[in-house]
């Protein structure tokens, strides 16, 4: 899917050649408007997609637990490709029941929507945050996106931790934010009647509860239900109206709430670090 515009009167893609919204009618909304919004917009104006950013955070992650685990391995078929050592996710921040809930490690909670145990768990997770992401982004504006992106994961953290109890001895991926993002998009596609993304949001809905149930795989279901429910109920209560029909009180709103997002990420895994010692 390459690179559509979006409508700034009723939020929906259209192809890039068309000069106004085949839904509406309204004409484009010029760039130069656009990047008179906040700072996370005029971070997007120059390319700097909070998406790739959020991939990115994932990746290097990745990196540094493949690093530290001494390389990777290949255990248990294909689903093993490129395990890491769980001891290594553990101590980088995943989750476990009692570090949480009796420990008061709190901050596991976050850093483990960021934490992966193997090449193809991520490898899902990436591919699923940048489809789904580029939707939500769009619609939603980059500081929202992030806000609504980092509660979705932390949605699937707290599901987890609560339905599995003291059995979860391993939890992480951020396949609970990439579920919330899944869930944005869609029901931003159904909002705005914008039946072409529907079609293909909805396909990815499937699939992911598809992923969700399959046996065998060890996935774990109310990370990814946790997730997908709390994205679309935040996509929903959210908003996403044009960031150039925002109020300059509510772009500083939503772009302190970004700022507090990523400020978060960072206090987590501070503490993480600190745990571990």
């Amino acid at each position: 899917m390459g690179r559509l515009n979006v409508c700034p009167r009723c939020r929906a893609f259209f192809d890039p050649g068309l000069r106004e919204c085949p839904h509406c009618g309204t004409s484009i909304v010029p760039r130069r408007v656009r990047e008179r919004g906040g700072w996370f917009d005029r971070l997007a104006s120059r390319g700097l997609e909070v998406t790739l950013l959020i991939i990115g955070a994932n990746v290097v992650l990745y990196a540094a637990e493949v690093f530290a685990s001494g390389g990777i391995r290949a255990e248990g078929g294909i689903w093993g490709l490129g395990a890491v050592d769980p001891e290594v996710v553990y101590r980088f921040g995943a989750l476990r029941y009692r570090s949480v809930v009796e420990g008061g490690e709190w901050w596991r909670l976050v850093c483990a929507t960021f934490l992966h145990f193997s090449l193809l768990h991520i490898a899902f997770n990436v591919y699923a945050i940048r489809l789904a992401g580029r939707v939500a982004e769009e619609a939603f504006g980059p500081a929202k996106f992030l806000t609504l992106y980092l509660l979705a994961g932390l949605a699937g953290s707290v599901s987890s931790v609560l339905w599995n109890g003291p059995g979860l001895w391993w939890g992480a991926g951020a396949s609970g934010a990439a579920f919330g993002t899944i869930g944005m998009a869609a029901v931003y596609a159904l909002r705005t009647k914008n039946d072409a993304l529907w079609r293909w949001m909805s396909q990815w809905v499937i699939f992911a509860l598809v992923i969700t149930f399959l046996p065998g795989l060890g996935a774990d279901n109310a990370a990814h239900l946790g997730g997908l429910a709390a994205g679309a109920l935040l996509g929903y209560r959210a908003g996403y109206a044009s960031r150039t029909r925002l109020s300059p009180r509510a772009v500083r709103a939503w772009d302190l709430a970004g700022l507090g997002s990523a400020a978060l990420v960072l206090l987590c895994f501070l503490l993480a670090l600190a745990a571990a010692g």
